[in-house]
């Protein structure tokens, strides 16, 4: 924030990133503030250029026909994914865990775009018995899979356990994941499909896994 304009120009500049926010008082020469003001400027501006490129799909080409898959498609990323797809007129089953808030999200799609096909169907990634009961209807019904997303992941706030005794974390974002690939992966290998993981960046705190 420019303070003081003579012969010197004084700035307060706040670091808003750190967890306690402080303040720094420090002096430009006015003959400065011209360069320095274009500079910042400049690279204002080019990172909203980068901003706006970043995570942006432009190819808008029709995908009808192609078969996708994505768990967790009812909130967050895989909703919008979702939605995305359809309006690209792809067929998409919706893995999810509560098929009422797979309904809300197809009614939600559905009033943007009338395109594609939705197809709600139950998985629960903290059940074994639920992913094979998934992965062998998706076999038997469909059989020409384009994409698999694996989308759907936690972070629980208190110690929990799948159906099988594994901690939640690890048996969801990790072992579910695996299992449901490995029960697809003949029906992925015959259409030369692809996988997409979708991640985070969580595996870079600091924390042990207690396997016990």
């Amino acid at each position: 924030f420019l303070v003081k304009f003579d012969q010197k120009v004084r700035f307060i500049c706040t670091n808003f990133s750190s967890k306690v926010p402080h303040a720094t008082m420090f002096f430009v020469p006015s003959k400065l503030l011209i360069p320095a003001g274009v500079l910042t400027a400049s690279v204002f501006a080019l990172r909203r250029y980068k901003i706006r490129k970043w995570g942006r799909v432009t190819n808008t080409s029709s995908l009808k026909g192609k078969l996708f898959i994505i768990t967790g498609a009812n909130t967050g990323l895989g909703f919008e994914t979702t939605k995305a797809l359809t309006a690209r007129q792809a067929t998409t089953i919706m893995a999810c865990r509560n098929l009422a808030k797979a309904d809300e999200a197809i009614h939600k799609i559905r009033e943007t775009t009338s395109e594609g096909e939705l197809i709600p169907m139950e998985l629960d990634l903290a059940s074994f018995q639920s992913i094979r009961k998934f992965a062998s209807q998706v076999n038997d019904k469909y059989p020409d899979l384009y994409c698999l997303v694996n989308n759907a992941g936690l972070a629980a706030q208190k110690p929990e356990f799948t159906q099988e005794g594994y901690e939640i974390h690890f048996g969801v974002n990790h072992l579910g994941q695996f299992l449901l690939v490995d029960l697809l992966k003949d029906n992925l290998k015959r259409n030369n499909s692809r996988v997409v993981v979708v991640s985070s960046r969580m595996h870079e705190i600091d924390a042990s896994i207690d396997l016990e």
